[in-house]
Formats: C-alpha cells, structure tokens, sequence
C-alpha cells in the first residue's frame, strides 16, 4: 500500500527516488585499505540526493570486501613519464 502524503509530509503528489543503505560490521581491513567484513546490520531508506558515493562488494573466500573507489586508491594517477 502506497503511502499517504500527509504520512511523508508533502502538500501534494510528488515522485520520490529512494535508496536502500545496509550497514557492514567490518571486522579487518589490509594494507591497501581495502574493508572486509561477514555480517550486515541495518537498513536505512533514505533520499536518493543523500547519497555521495557508492560502492560494491566482492566475494574472497569467506568474507566480503568492499569495494570503495573514495577511499586513497581512487586518489591513484598514471603517469608516462
């Protein structure tokens, strides 16, 4: 059942974007800052204009690693010289 505007507080009908944020327990992170973790906690919808990045996970044996492009490895350059 859709919810009512007076519920979310809009004077009129509106088109929302929403996004689904579930936190990780991190338990260890390597050398190259990458953050490992087995277990997810809690979920939070929020407006999509909130979110600043995003990032993705990747399966390594037993754990999960994220992936994160804005930590200091998306500060890396190539250069020619």
């Amino acid at each position: 059942m859709p919810a009512a505007r007076s519920d979310l507080g809009l004077a009129k009908r509106e088109t929302l974007i929403l996004a689904v944020i579930q936190t990780c327990n991190i338990e260890r992170h390597d050398s190259l800052d990458m953050h490992y973790y087995k277990r997810q906690g809690a979920i939070e919808v929020v407006d999509i204009t909130s979110v600043q990045c995003l990032v993705g996970r990747i399966k390594d044996q037993d754990w999960w690693a994220i992936i994160d492009r804005s930590g200091s490895l998306a500060r890396a350059t190539f250069d020619l010289d």
